[in-house]
């Protein structure tokens, strides 16, 4: 287990907050404007609330996805996979001439939105243990909230004086890809000193983030 203090001391935590920041500031490029944006390309007004919905309902839907994917599959793996599918997601957004391909951003964006907080909670946990995950969360996260909110007035500025929102969404889609390959060199922390005190790994969430977290089998059984 992990204090506030000592995780507030390792690369890795930063790291985290660092790819999910740089995802937060890309999600507020993107997801503010692009309704008003659709309906600036004539997207039927009527259209727009199903469209909303439909987002909202597939970003559920990825909430339990994932929630089943982490017992199998590594979190940083799954978190990079998310970042891909939000810049696919702005890309979509950004040449969407019809409604088809709006109705489909919609659904890729929702996606990769509600996933992730479970996923920056998720994580966090299985780095560094869940006895004091409140407190680190409390630390990282005004970081992430911070930077997401500088997206949306950003994009309002230069929507207004250029009339487009194009130059700031494909800055997103840089800032995800960016994410995701943070996310995925960003290991968690080293576990040396930790596994003396406290080599179970009933601290982890499931035995596939104990391999990754790089206590291995050989701590299964006391061993």
């Amino acid at each position: 287990m992990w204090s506030t203090r000592e995780a507030m001391r390792t690369l890795s935590l930063w790291g985290l907050v660092a790819a999910f920041g740089m995802a937060a500031l890309a999600i507020g490029t993107v997801g503010v404007h692009r309704t008003r944006v659709f309906m600036d390309r004539e997207l039927d007004p009527t259209l727009v609330p199903f469209a909303t919905t439909w987002n909202a309902i597939r970003g559920g839907l990825a909430t339990f996805v994932f929630g089943t994917l982490v017992k199998r599959v590594s979190a940083r793996a799954l978190g990079a996979v998310r970042f891909a599918r939000l810049g696919i997601a702005s890309v979509v957004t950004t040449f969407a001439a019809d409604p088809l391909l709006r109705f489909a951003s919609m659904a890729v964006f929702g996606l990769g939105i509600l996933g992730t907080i479970f996923l920056r909670n998720f994580i966090r946990a299985v780095y560094f243990g869940r006895r004091h995950i409140g407190s680190i969360h409390g630390a990282a996260i005004p970081g992430n909230l911070t930077v997401g909110r500088i997206g949306p007035p950003l994009v309002g500025y230069v929507y207004d004086e250029t009339g487009s929102c194009g130059s700031v969404w494909w800055a997103g889609v840089v800032l995800m890809i960016l994410s995701a390959a943070l996310l995925l060199v960003t290991p968690a922390p080293a576990m040396d000193r930790q596994s003396r005190i406290n080599p179970s790994p009933a601290n982890y969430l499931c035995r596939a983030d104990v391999v990754e977290a790089g206590l291995g089998g050989k701590h299964i059984g006391g061993g």
